[in-house]
């Protein structure tokens, strides 16, 4: 994939994302796992085996600044700022009366999530082989 496509679908997400963070009150209507959603990660903390957590931008640790997710295909896509294109398995949904919950896997990483219904708020935690993460971001419906 070009760079300058790949920088083109960032800005194009920079910009869906901020009308997200401004459009929360309306966002609930499609947070029921029928609709695809655009998630937006904000800030990551990472731990490893030693006690030694790191909190930076989510970039810094190799999680993808932005999530497309598609509850029909059962998969989560993200696009890194190099073109790389990767896709993880969502395994399980679950909707309740105020979180969409996921889980899922993507090579050898196991991650959950749980989106606030009424917000978009996003808390995604992570875990693979000698290391664990949370991310915190914002999500709505495309």
């Amino acid at each position: 994939m070009a760079m300058k496509h790949v920088h083109r679908l960032l800005r194009v997400g920079a910009a869906a994302a901020a009308g997200m963070l401004a459009a929360q009150g309306a966002m609930a209507e499609g947070l029921d796992g029928t609709s695809p959603l655009l998630c937006a990660t904000q800030l990551a903390f990472e731990c490893g085996p030693e006690g030694v957590c790191l909190t930076g931008d989510p970039g810094e640790f190799n999680v993808p600044k932005m999530i497309s997710v598609d509850y029909t295909k059962m998969v989560a896509t993200t696009i890194r700022v190099s073109g790389e294109q990767r896709q993880a398995v969502i395994a399980n949904v679950l909707v309740t009366d105020t979180a969409l919950l996921a889980q899922g896997f993507q090579g050898d990483v196991s991650w959950a999530a749980a989106i606030d219904r009424a917000t978009g708020t996003l808390s995604l935690t992570g875990a693979g082989t000698g290391v664990s993460f949370s991310v915190f971001g914002v999500c709505g419906v495309l």
